[in-house]
């Protein structure tokens, strides 16, 4: 599953993460919905309607597809990344990588 950053749009996603090959691969960029300020991306809280939604993704494709569970991966960008890497933490991605989307670690240098 490729995920776009915030205010992008899955085919733009599709385009810029080349994730492409050919094994044979089932590669799916689901589109974030509209945020109220017409901001699309990903809502990182687990209790959001994100997570729903991916949960119903896979499930619709594990019905139509032969999906290992133990092999789903995932990659994002920006918001994007960070979805994946709230996504992580659950047994629904088995592997993931975000780009420029992680949380920022407070560090003091004193």
């Amino acid at each position: 599953m490729g995920f776009h950053g915030g205010n992008d749009t899955a085919q733009a996603a599709e385009a810029y993460m080349g994730l492409t090959g050919a094994d044979p691969v089932l590669y799916v960029y689901p589109q974030g919905a509209r945020f109220a300020d017409a901001w699309a991306g990903w809502d990182v809280d687990p209790a959001g309607a994100d997570f729903p939604f991916v949960d119903a993704m896979l499930a619709d494709l594990k019905s139509k597809h032969c999906i290992d569970p133990a092999r789903v991966f995932a990659a994002g960008m920006s918001n994007g990344g960070f979805f994946v890497n709230a996504a992580m933490s659950s047994p629904r991605v088995t592997e993931g990588s975000g780009v420029g989307g992680r949380r920022r670690a407070t560090v003091s240098l004193r």
